[in-house]
């Protein structure tokens, strides 16, 4: 089989992060830099992988198998990155990738990946609010430290059902705008992270996330409420109900806004267990300990 490079990087756009003439590179793993049209507002992430491509047309089962690992593997990683921006970072809007374009390209060695010059596209273009260049590296670099730990975590050929952040970070990643369905994504973050299959799960998905991201009995207990009432909306939506976008209303907006900042919190206390060792069953164990009164983590 003839193989292409030492190397191979994938490639993936996202929209609304505008970085004009500079890069910014992670690890020697990801770089991004600019899209090509300077009114664009576009950036391309390229991903490193030490694996070589076969040769298109050398053996069509071995290239279509290679190319679907890596794009997984690739956009998995790019979603992550993303999240952790989210995470890292207060902005009206959020980049996000533009799943209609991607691609590939060898290299032979990290050096000629970080002074890559991809094929400009002057026609892309997107109609997302557009951020000065210091204040998107700004807000690049403070991801930083975030994403690290997450990488410390997360083994992108596991499953992602084994691996509560692998499965959680992308679907908080992709939710974009304030609309009831958010309840459905949102719901399945804090699912995976509180949630085994087992019964009650209204009551300890309310329960053990208002335990995760508070420590005051009061305001847990609010949460507690509003979770429950937040579990009966999903399961509404997930098996069909009234509630719909045309009866969209303020009260809703309001329980998304509120939903949006708790998933936020309860993720970045999920990984502060995960950090310092602990498996999903561990950090279960802690939650239902601690509503006991038997945790010395009061």
């Amino acid at each position: 089989m003839v193989e292409l490079g030492k190397y191979h990087a994938r490639t993936f756009y996202i929209n609304g992060l505008n970085l004009g003439e500079e890069r910014f590179i992670w690890d020697d793993k990801l770089m991004i830099m600019d899209g090509g049209n300077k009114e664009g507002n576009i950036a391309v992430a390229h991903i490193l992988f030490e694996q070589p491509m076969p040769e298109m047309g050398t053996n069509t089962e071995d290239y279509v198998d290679a190319e679907s690992r890596l794009s997984a593997k690739g956009i998995h990683l790019v979603s992550v990155f993303l999240a952790c921006f989210k995470l890292s970072n207060s902005m009206s809007y959020y980049p996000r990738i533009n799943r209609s374009m991607h691609g590939g390209h060898p290299l032979k060695s990290i050096e000629d990946f970080k002074s890559y010059g991809h094929k400009n596209n002057p026609f892309l273009n997107t109609d997302m609010p557009k951020e000065s260049v210091e204040n998107n590296l700004k807000f690049l670099e403070n991801t930083i430290p975030l994403f690290d730990k997450v990488m410390k975590n997360i083994d992108f050929e596991q499953k992602r059902q084994k691996n509560p952040l692998a499965l959680s970070l992308p679907i908080f990643q992709k939710i974009h705008g304030i609309d009831i369905e958010s309840v459905i994504d949102y719901s399945t973050v804090l699912e995976s992270l509180v949630c085994e299959n087992e019964g009650e799960l209204k009551f300890k998905f309310a329960l053990r996330t208002s335990l995760l991201i508070s420590n005051d009995s009061k305001s847990r207990k609010e949460l507690f409420d509003f979770l429950k009432k937040v579990y009966n909306i999903r399961s509404s939506l997930v098996h069909g109900s009234e509630i719909s976008f045309r009866t969209f209303s303020r009260e809703h907006v309001d329980i998304v806004l509120n939903l949006e900042n708790i998933v936020k919190r309860a993720l970045l206390e999920y990984l502060e267990f995960v950090n310092s060792g602990l498996s999903k069953k561990e950090i279960i164990g802690k939650l239902d300990e601690k509503a006991l009164g038997i945790s010395d983590d009061q």
